[in-house]
């Protein structure tokens, strides 16, 4: 186990080599949260990071937040805050937008997390940040129980790039909220086998060309995408298909 306190401004990346009788822990107390400034990557076998507050160091930064990268399995990220600034950058991303190899990142699990104000979300401005990405080749992922709100993006974006959907797969995302996003609180665009259930989604508005102020939604022909349970409201439209 790895506790962390304080500030860290340093690169916090790692490479576990955990096993399912012995964990690797990376955390921080309840109560006296560190403050990570720099981007973490959580690699390889059973890990949890936990407790831990990834945000930037100014206004200015564009170096932070947590990912996790193909060749990577049995991961988690829980009780832990993302924040954001100006910038396109921080959240959670799983997966790469350029991966081209055959590996996936797999049996990933996002819990309680908060992810808010990302990027800038007034109008003529199109930062595309996402609270949660997931991109390249990506497995049994789990959003849970967490919040995505303010992001100039998506609350999540699932996205395997054209001629690769079959690349993300088994998708489970539950119990969330997302609000207040400059484009919807829940996207799919090239993906396959995608769940949302009992999540609550609101306050998305049109904005400006970039934000048509959709709860949730899918483009691009993803196939067998499901919507259970789901409370959507107040905005421009609940479900949209582009």
């Amino acid at each position: 186990m790895v506790e962390l306190h304080g500030q860290l401004d340093q690169d916090q990346s790692f490479t576990a080599s955990g096993s399912t009788s012995q964990p690797v822990f990376v955390r921080g107390l309840p109560g006296n949260v560190p403050l990570l400034t720099a981007s973490m990557g959580i690699q390889g076998q059973y890990a949890i990071v936990e407790n831990v507050h990834l945000g930037p160091l100014d206004g200015s930064d564009s170096d932070f937040g947590a990912y996790v990268s193909e060749g990577s399995d049995h991961l988690s990220l829980r009780h832990s805050e993302l924040s954001g600034n100006n910038q396109r950058a921080g959240g959670f991303g799983v997966g790469t937008w350029t991966y081209g190899g055959s590996q996936s990142a797999s049996y990933v699990v996002a819990y309680d997390v908060t992810i808010h104000d990302l990027g800038q979300i007034q109008a003529g401005v199109d930062t595309d940040a996402h609270g949660v990405t997931l991109n390249g080749a990506v497995d049994h992922f789990w959003l849970l129980s967490s919040e995505m709100h303010h992001c100039a993006g998506d609350g999540i974006q699932i996205e395997a790039q054209h001629g690769n959907m079959a690349k993300i797969h088994h998708v489970y995302v539950g119990r969330n909220r997302s609000h207040d996003n400059k484009q919807s609180g829940m996207w799919v665009k090239h993906a396959t086998d995608v769940v949302f259930s009992e999540n609550e989604i609101y306050s998305i508005h049109t904005i400006d060309s970039f934000s048509t102020g959709q709860c949730t939604g899918f483009q691009y022909n993803p196939d067998y995408v499901w919507y259970l349970f789901n409370r959507l409201h107040d905005c421009e439209a609940g479900v949209m298909v582009g």
